[in-house]
């Protein structure tokens, strides 16, 4: 089944870009073949080719394998939030590698998600304590 949806997925994702594409940059005009043709060349040599092939097959498409496959053992509540602090890694990683900084609001944002994980689990520790001790007033229902 991951297989299935992560192709499912790709799928999805590569006729959207293509709709997107033609909506923004138009079709291309048969009068351009040539400039077309040589653009293809230009992208299938080179670093470009290189480049083109990391994005599709790594960061693409075994990156959402690897993630179908880890939500079958990470529990709903658990992935929601690693997947909420995506953006604060991505700017974390993009300080680290690539020397980028970050503004007024994307530390703003970055705070507000952290806060918002935080609270989001030690409320569950808070609900999970409260099930567990024997001792704890009944929650009500």
């Amino acid at each position: 089944p991951a297989a299935a949806l992560n192709a499912t997925s790709l799928a999805v994702v590569a006729a959207a870009s293509l709709v997107w594409t033609v909506a923004v940059d138009g079709l291309p005009s048969m009068d351009t073949s040539t400039s077309l043709m040589s653009g293809l060349s230009d992208l299938t040599s080179g670093p470009a080719w290189q480049s083109l092939v990391y994005l599709g097959v790594v960061t693409t498409a075994l990156s959402n394998y690897v993630q179908t496959v880890g939500q079958r053992y990470v529990p709903a509540d658990k992935a929601a939030i690693i997947f909420a602090m995506d953006p604060v890694y991505g700017a974390m990683f993009s300080y680290l590698l690539l020397d980028e900084k970050l503004g007024p609001q994307g530390f703003v944002g970055a705070g507000l998600i952290m806060v918002a994980a935080l609270f989001t689990q030690a409320r569950s520790l808070l609900r999970l304590n409260r099930d567990t001790d024997p001792s704890a007033p009944a929650s009500p229902k």
